[in-house]
Order: C-alpha cells, then structure tokens, then sequence
C-alpha cells in the first residue's frame, strides 16, 4: 500500500484522552491513503488495550509498535521516526487531537501543489483544566514564515505540524542529545524551504498542569532548551546562527532574573556572564531597569548584601566593556 504520509503517535499512560486522539485521525477524510504509525511504550494504564481495540477496527489505518519495556518518550519517538516511509510526517502525541477531518487534505494539498514550501502547521486551542484557548488569537491570517523566524524560538504546535520527509538525507550524530528533538527536526527541515502558517484551529494541544511551576521546574526547562540551541547554533552559520546565540541569551538572561529574584548571587551572575557574552547589548537592559532598584535597596536595607554583589558585578563587566570599546 502507498500512503503519502505517516502520522506519529507516541503514547505513554494516556488512557484518559486516547480515544480523542485515534478518533481525530480515523475519521480524516482524504483522497490519499494515510496510516497512523501509533508506539506505545509500556504504558503502567489501559492505553495498550485501547490501541488494540481500534487497531482491529482500523488495520488499514493504524499500525502499533508495542514496546517490551519502556524506553522513554524521547526514544519512543526517535524509533517511530525510524520507521517512516511516506512523502510526509504529521505528529499528534496521544494526549492531544485533531479537530478538523480535512486537516490533512487541507495541509498536504498545499505542500502538493507548493513545492517551495517544506512545512505546514496551523492554529490550535490549549487546553488547560478543560478550557479552550485560542493559542494565536492575533493571528487570524494565513501567514508564510521563514527559518529565520523560527529560529527566534518555536512557535509551531506539535499536533499542527505536517512536513515533509526526504528534506534531511541524515539526521546529525547530536540528534539524541537534543531535550526538543521536535524543534531540532522543525529547524532542520526549514532550511529547505518556507513555512505556511493557516489561521484555522484545526486541533487541540493539552496543556497538563500539575499545580503551579516553580522556579526549579522552569530553570530546568530553559536549561534543556538552552542545551538545544547549543547543538542547532553548531548546525547553521550566518544569521540564523546569530538569532541562535540571542535566543539563547535571552534564556540565560531569564535565568539570571530569576536567581536574583531568590538571592542567588552567585548562580545569577554566573548567568549573567552567559548571558553578556552572547549578547553585550543585554547589559544596557540591567543598567536600566536594575540599577534603581540594586541602589535602592543598597540604601535603605542592610538585609540586601546580595545586591550589593550583583550591583557590583555588573558595574565591574559593564566598565571593562566599555573600556574595550574606547580600546
């Protein structure tokens, strides 16, 4: 059988939105064969009995790869990727699901007939505690984009996006590395072409929130994905690895807010160092709008050696910058 793309389903104990997921993509309607390419990674719920259930109801269509033993989402998905063999790749994890029964048609008619384009996504409701909310809510357009605004930061839902395969003869050696192995495949592929944006939700993201994040869990996060632009800044050269490297200190500037904010002193200004070495223009921001509040704070409380500290690490890079200038 000739399908003209492969849908990807990792899964792992999402027994309690499955069945939204498979329904979304059974009941597309297309004038192409499609199969959904479904791995499910010894879920410890009923998901595995789920997949089973409509496998047998849908073996044109579903295709399970059950693992023996977990193996994680990230590998999951690397050994789903492996097993591609259509013109095109459309993702939805196995908490999120599709809306439309013509997304499909409608993204992959557009990258038939639009040769210049290699990626497809559109707009999507983030769904939060069963709420529904609009995640492009200003835009409301069909929009092209490029990978220089990709690389500014990732933008493009995972249950939106269809691409095409064959873009990338070999996935670089680092791929594994990557925490965000699905912005690296985004940034690899749209350098072979440009991205269609189309303005319709066509399919909902779901946002899991398990209480209020702390700074621990986002310092993690912007970590990983530090550690992903790292990898992509050695991939690409010329200007979108110079919006690469700002991204990146933009990360590390954000971290180093957050460690002031709890007085962490020494780990702020060792992001901070990151930081103004990525991007010198980042100190005018902390001479601006931090001085006030590091002066005032010297002046009126003998609780604030911490800032005192910061106060003078960036008046000591801030002054040897300057002086290199004049130099």
């Amino acid at each position: 059988m000739d399908f003209l793309i492969d849908i990807l389903m990792p899964v792992y104990n999402h027994e309690p939105y499955l069945e939204d997921a498979l329904n979304g993509i059974v009941s597309q309607k297309t004038d192409f064969k499609f199969r959904l390419l479904v791995g499910e990674d010894c879920s410890k719920d009923h998901s595995r009995e789920i997949i089973l259930k409509y496998q047998q109801k849908h073996p044109a269509i579903i295709f399970p790869y059950y693992r023996k033993v977990n193996i994680g989402a990230h590998e999951n998905s690397k050994l789903l990727f492996k097993e591609v063999k259509s013109k095109y790749i459309a993702i939805c994890e196995g908490d999120d699901y599709w809306l439309d029964t013509l997304k499909l048609q409608k993204q992959v008619g557009f990258l038939e007939a639009n040769r210049e384009y290699a990626i497809s996504f559109h707009n999507v409701f983030e769904e939060t505690n069963g709420k529904k909310i609009l995640s492009n809510a200003n835009l409301l357009k069909e929009t092209t984009f490029t990978i220089k605004e990709l690389a500014k930061g990732n933008f493009i839902h995972t249950p939106s996006v269809v691409y095409r395969t064959g873009l990338i003869e070999q996935l670089p050696n680092w791929y594994s590395d990557a925490p965000a192995a699905d912005y690296v495949m985004l940034m690899l592929n749209a350098r072979k072409g440009l991205i269609k944006y189309f303005p319709e939700p066509m399919a909902v993201y779901r946002n899991h929130a398990q209480g209020i994040w702390n700074s621990q869990k986002y310092e993690y996060l912007l970590l990983n994905t530090i550690k992903t632009i790292d990898l992509l800044i050695n991939e690409f050269d010329g200007n979108v690895k110079e919006i690469l490297i700002k991204q990146n200190a933009g990360y590390y500037n954000s971290l180093a807010k957050i460690a002031y904010s709890e007085r962490d002193v020494e780990k702020a200004k060792r992001y901070l160092e990151n930081a103004f070495f990525l991007d010198d223009s980042l100190k005018e921001e902390w001479l601006v709008n931090y001085y006030p509040t590091l002066i005032s704070r010297l002046f009126n409380s003998r609780r604030y050696k911490a800032a005192e500290r910061v106060f003078n690490f960036i008046n000591r890079v801030s002054f040897a910058g300057r002086r290199k200038k004049k130099q």
